[in-house]
């Protein structure tokens, strides 16, 4: 694998998004409504010139706090899970959000996906909770 990390658009991030995070359900509910704000960042992961994974990462602030960014739709293609990839992402998202002055990356991580973050030194912040058609998350953070 020749693993290349970079900035794409948004229709590159729901063509990843859509067959792993809405796996059975319609293709439009892989996008989310900040997909196109301003100052929204996907970044994808490439083999060569196929894209393979995405992460989707934008300012949001949780209650009154400062400098927050959320992660959102982050999906690796089922062939190139448990290969570095998605650290590879977060790291990549981890420089972007530190050269923006953010402190803190946040997300509703899947509990399938709560080992994945916590290898990454994300913390459990919340109680479970349920989103419905997807399933159970723990919200997670990471200090930048």
């Amino acid at each position: 694998m020749n693993i290349k990390i970079q900035q794409i658009t948004t229709t590159d991030a729901i063509t990843i998004r859509a067959p792993i995070l809405r796996k059975n359900q319609p293709p439009e509910w892989a996008s989310i409504k900040e997909d196109d704000d301003e100052n929204t960042i996907h970044i994808g992961g490439f083999d060569y010139e196929t894209i393979i994974a995405t992460a989707t990462i934008y300012p949001e602030n949780r209650e009154n706090n400062m400098n927050e960014w959320r992660l959102r739709g982050m999906a690796v293609l089922e062939n190139y899970q448990s290969n570095g990839i998605g650290e590879k992402l977060l790291t990549k998202c981890f420089n972007i959000i530190r050269s923006k002055n953010g402190k803190v990356l946040w997300c509703n991580a899947r509990i399938k996906a709560v080992n994945f973050y916590k290898k990454c030194e994300f913390t459990i912040c919340s109680e479970k909770f349920n989103i419905p058609n997807i399933g159970a998350h723990f919200q997670m953070e990471k200090k930048i």
